[in-house]
Formats: structure tokens, sequence, C-alpha cells
């Protein structure tokens, strides 16, 4: 939802429980009313809370959607006591505490700071050396894994030793990987085909065989590989070495890497502040 449907809603919603129009302009007449000068970016103040002028704008902007007349100061009265008489019922249910009671509204204010502590860390400028100083510290994380062609076959338990010796004598006879392949590999389960990360081969063969990747030679078979289910015996086609990009090629993801642990320890230190502040008290049932 965007900001003017989220401010139409909110305003449509006040409506339907205090009233609309003059209704409205009227509450501004009741209670203890002054005017006075307040800090700049406020319109109200209610209980010493202010309601901020950017606020009313964005509630005037979103009722203006879709009308064709402009907005009569009477209109802009109405919104300003329903923003105000928002602040009213906010106030009285965080006095009896609607929040400690209320599960979804604890869970929007914990977002609503949450949102403001991370926004605030956002707001502060990346330079480039702090880039380039967390590329080297974290440079494995943007690494392009080695990627790999295999075939596999498998060869389960006693079973499998008879079709283990024909597959060597085949083998001895230089029968082409695909022919093995398509006479002995009935009971495998068939990695894709093309080059993968060893963590997709792991998903299929699992870590055992997958083990030995980097070891094995291009065009060849591997060894006999002992697994206790039976023996792995691996082709591998092709292999494309790991790569350490620069910099410059994955600069967006070290700038998201960045801003996300920096927002989180920017968040971690607001919490451990309120903590250090706080008067906790934990149960003896209990250790913290």
């Amino acid at each position: 939802m965007s900001d003017d449907q989220n401010w139409r809603h909110r305003i449509f919603a006040m409506g339907a429980v205090i009233g609309l129009g003059l209704a409205a302009f009227g509450a501004l007449g009741s209670g203890k009313m002054a005017r006075e000068t307040l800090a700049p970016g406020a319109i109200a103040s209610v209980n010493g809370n202010m309601v901020l002028r950017a606020d009313f704008v964005r509630a005037l902007t979103a009722v203006s959607v879709g009308r064709t007349n402009p907005l009569l100061p009477v209109d802009e009265a109405s919104i300003l006591a329903r923003l105000i008489e928002e602040e009213l019922l906010v106030q009285r249910a965080l006095d009896h505490g609607f929040a400690q009671a209320d599960s979804q509204l604890r869970n929007a204010l914990v977002n609503a700071v949450t949102a403001d502590v991370i926004a605030r860390s956002q707001s502060r400028p990346v330079s480039e050396r702090a880039l380039q100083n967390y590329y080297q510290k974290n440079v494995g994380r943007f690494a392009i894994p080695a990627r790999y062609s295999i075939r596999v076959l498998f060869f389960a338990g006693e079973d499998g030793d008879d079709s283990m010796a024909r597959f060597d004598q085949a083998l001895a006879t230089g029968s082409d990987p695909s022919e093995l392949v398509r006479i002995f590999g009935g009971k495998t389960l068939g990695v894709p085909k093309g080059l993968l990360p060893a963590r997709k081969i792991i998903d299929y063969i699992g870590p055992v065989p997958a083990a030995g990747l980097d070891d094995f030679h291009v065009g060849q078979w591997s060894q006999a590989i002992p697994d206790r289910r039976g023996v792995w015996r691996i082709y591998l086609d092709d292999r494309i070495e790991a790569k350490i990009p620069p910099l410059q090629e994955v600069a967006h993801q070290v700038q998201v890497a960045f801003t996300n642990e920096r927002d989180d320890a920017a968040l971690r230190s607001f919490l451990n502040a309120m903590k250090k502040d706080a008067d906790i008290i934990y149960s003896t049932e209990i250790s913290p």
C-alpha cells in the first residue's frame, strides 16, 4: 500500500469512528484549546505530543485524490481534527495498557520502532572506502563457486560388486562414458546435465562422493568411492574453477550486504543501549 493510500485509509477509518465534516470540525473547539507558536514542523500539540505538519500535508494530499473541487478550509479543519482525535485515541490506548494486552498492537509498535532505527541507519551515506574495506574482508562471500559437469554411477551393496567388475572391464576396453552410463546406470539417480556448483551436486549424490570433485580429472572416471550404501564412480565432463570477481562487478551485492550488516548492527546497538538503561529482573526459574 502506498503512503497516499495508507493515509486515505486512515482518514476514512477515523471518519467512520468519529464522524465527518462539521462534527469533526467542532471537535477542535472542545476541551482545552489554545493557539501558540509550536516547534518547527508541528501543526498541533495534543497533551504535549506533536502532530506533524508533514503528516497533515500527506493526509490532505491523500484526501484530494480523485476530487474535482479543491479542499475548503472546513475540509482542512476536519482532517486536522481527525489527526488530533487519532492522537487522543492512541494516547488513551497506551494509557490503558492496550499495547501490552494486544499482540497485534505490540507487533505494530515493535515494527514501527525497528523501522525507525533502520531508516535512520540507512540515511547515513556509504563511502567507497568503506565498501572496499568490507569487500576485502569478505571477499570469499562474493566469489563465484567452481562448477562441475559430471556423470555418475552407483553400485549398491554386494549386488553391485559384479556390476562394478563388468564396468571395469568395459572401461579397460575404452567404452564411451555415455555407453557406460547407459549400461550400468539403471539404478543410479542421474545428475542434471550442465555445470552445477558443488552444493547442488551434493543434493543429488550426497557429500561423500562429492568431496573429491576438485581432485577429479576432466575426461576421466574417478576411482571407486566407497559409501555406506555402496560404491560410486564419477566421470568429470568439465569443470570451471572458482572465480573472485573484481569489486566493480559485484558492487551492488557488496553494498547491499554492507548496509544490511550496518543496519542490523545499528538495531543491535539500540537494543543493547535500552537494555542497559532498563530495570530487568529475571525469575529464579530461568537463566537469562
